[in-house]
């Protein structure tokens, strides 16, 4: 799997604190959506020790690691871009669909 940052995703990430100690998720949230087979897509930022023997590393031009739930990989397209839309919104799209125009991204590094 590969996801992609556009200049304007990037810069919003890193205006987050992420930095190359920092993880972030791809993770398909399924809290208060019924079952495990609906979901929305959402960015957790982790710290490195917060990463579980079942997240595999994505490739991505981040300036950080980028893993995703192996269980979840299949939700998602091989070949996947992350932008930001005009209202600043995270909007997560591959080549034959969008996933949503409006991605959370959680700091779980707060917790």
């Amino acid at each position: 799997m590969d996801l992609q940052f556009t200049e304007l995703a990037l810069q919003a990430i890193m205006n987050r604190g992420v930095d190359e100690h920092a993880v972030i998720k791809l993770a398909y949230d399924t809290e208060g959506c019924g079952c495990a087979v609906n979901g929305v897509p959402a960015l957790w930022i982790m710290n490195e020790e917060d990463v579980e023997s079942f997240d595999e590393l994505i490739s991505s031009n981040a300036p950080c690691r980028i893993v995703i739930h192996r269980q979840h990989a299949v939700f998602y397209e091989d070949y996947l871009t992350l932008d930001l839309t005009a209202d600043k919104s995270f909007r997560l799209y591959g080549r034959g669909q969008t996933y949503s125009n409006h991605v959370r991204c959680e700091d779980k590094r707060l917790r």
